[in-house]
């Protein structure tokens, strides 16, 4: 009787085990197909974006590496600023910009969002290029390239600015630079500044003296020079050339 006691005993607690692996089995399986239907939801479309204004800088030669800024406004808060495309003829003379942006589900806030995007072009022959958008979403302006007048990959030898802004209070406005040089004998010696249609390009010029006291390390600069008055009010960009083919691109209003 003891031994059949023992086998009925053993034979409830597998039974047992059993109904538990069941469960954590089945709750396992519910787990993995909540999260993976989770994860679908979280995963955005990539749907095609557009530009509602083009800001395309002046002054570019064939050393340079080229840049444009795109602006628009969404729909919803739902989306949000993806990957581009860019496609240069040479033969045309154009420069086929797509953008792209992500499409999140979920609640989504109707309220328009602006957003801007810097479009990096590269090395561009020299011409004047009608910058397009998309296959049939007009032209967003032009783009001249001359000639480089030497082999360096810039003019001059730029500030590596960081960051930049635009001050402007009492009719006054001032554009504040900063960064840090990598050496103590490099200082600021210009900052000049052309006011084009839609943008305000900056080149921040430093220059290197010889000294034998000269040291490696981090030196933090901030540069202020004031605008004319002269602006006429808009929206602009801020196109601040920068050292090592960088450029700080920051949108502006002028009042």
């Amino acid at each position: 009787k003891a031994q059949t006691t023992l086998k009925s005993i053993s034979g409830f607690q597998k039974l047992r085990m059993g109904g538990i692996m069941k469960k954590l089995l089945i709750t396992s399986l519910v787990l993995l197909t909540a999260n993976a239907w989770a994860l679908d939801l979280s995963t955005p479309t990539k749907v095609d974006s557009t530009f509602h204004t083009g800001y395309i800088p002046d002054g570019y030669d064939t050393n340079d590496h080229v840049q444009v800024v795109g602006e628009g406004i969404f729909s919803n808060s739902c989306y949000r600023p993806a990957t581009y495309s860019v496609k240069v003829d040479q033969e045309d003379k154009t420069i086929q910009v797509k953008p792209k942006a992500y499409l999140y589900d979920g609640m989504c806030l109707q309220v328009l969002v602006p957003y801007s995007q810097t479009i990096n072009v590269g090395l561009l022959k020299v011409g004047s290029y009608d910058v397009v958008q998309g296959d049939e979403h007009g032209n967003l302006g032009e783009m001249r390239v001359r000639a480089a007048t030497n082999s360096d990959p810039d003019d001059f030898m730029y500030a590596p600015v960081d960051q930049a802004y635009l001050d402007s209070s009492d009719g006054d406005h001032t554009l504040a630079l900063s960064g840090s040089f990598s050496n103590s004998c490099v200082s600021m010696v210009d900052v000049r500044i052309d006011v084009q249609p839609k943008v305000i390009v900056v080149q921040p010029i430093t220059e290197l003296e010889e000294r034998d006291d000269c040291r490696s390390g981090s030196y933090p600069f901030e540069e202020r020079v004031s605008l004319d008055r002269s602006v006429e009010s808009g929206r602009y960009l801020l196109h601040i050339r920068s050292l090592n083919g960088k450029a700080v691109n920051n949108l502006v209003d002028i009042k």
